[in-house]
């Protein structure tokens, strides 16, 4: 594939989970209220709604740096099997999760550098092969299964911070004081990523 055609595919990739995580995200169960009826919590969506859009740019602009970092590193180890430390201070500069974790930042760190870098090691062999095509090139270098584990790590944030989640603190500012929404953040985000692997899944299916 050629780097654009790759790069293209992570835009696509970004823009779907933020459109899907964005729409996911309740407000008030952020605030603490649970289950509300829609019209509630579009309400609360409204009232926060520069908040949140704040909030999330920030999350994307980690996330969407990572992901270059992955395909750099995935160009390199097409060429000469790379190395993803040049990368390393980039992605964590710029990640908002562990930006907010007072604890286990070391470890939030390694597992974050971890995930991007296997995310290249993926990537590596279907940005080196000659299709232009996403699935195409997946179905040169990989079996269905492989492709799948793939598109796992790479819809896999959730489960990347979840066990760290715990020294994050995500914080909206209503009514002057501060609001922790880390466990919505994670929720939410974590449901975004699982209906999209079902969607890549059942594209494999069709694909294979």
């Amino acid at each position: 594939m050629t780097r654009e055609a790759v790069r293209e595919q992570l835009r696509l990739v970004s823009g779907s989970v933020f459109d899907v995580w964005t729409g996911e995200f309740r407000p008030s169960r952020a605030v603490g209220l649970g289950f509300v009826p829609s019209p509630v919590d579009g309400a609360a969506r409204f009232f926060l709604g520069g908040t949140l859009s704040e909030e999330f740019t920030r999350h994307r602009a980690g996330y969407e740096r990572g992901m270059k970092a992955a395909l750099d590193y995935a160009e390199e180890v097409g060429v000469d099997g790379g190395s993803f430390g040049k990368y390393e201070d980039e992605v964590l500069e710029t990640d908002y999760w562990y930006e907010r974790c007072d604890e286990g930042r070391d470890e939030l760190g390694d597992a974050l550098l971890a995930r991007y870098r296997r995310i290249g090691d993926d990537l590596g062999p279907i940005a080196g092969f000659p299709k232009d095509g996403f699935w195409e090139a997946a179905q040169g270098v990989y079996a269905r299964d492989e492709t799948l584990e793939a598109l796992d790590h790479l819809l896999g944030y959730a489960d990347t911070v979840e066990e760290h989640a715990d020294g994050v603190a995500l914080e909206l500012t209503v009514a002057s004081r501060n609001v922790d929404y880390t466990d919505e953040a994670l929720r939410s985000l974590r449901a975004t990523e699982e209906r999209l692997f079902e969607r890549v899944k059942a594209k494999a299916d069709d694909v294979y």
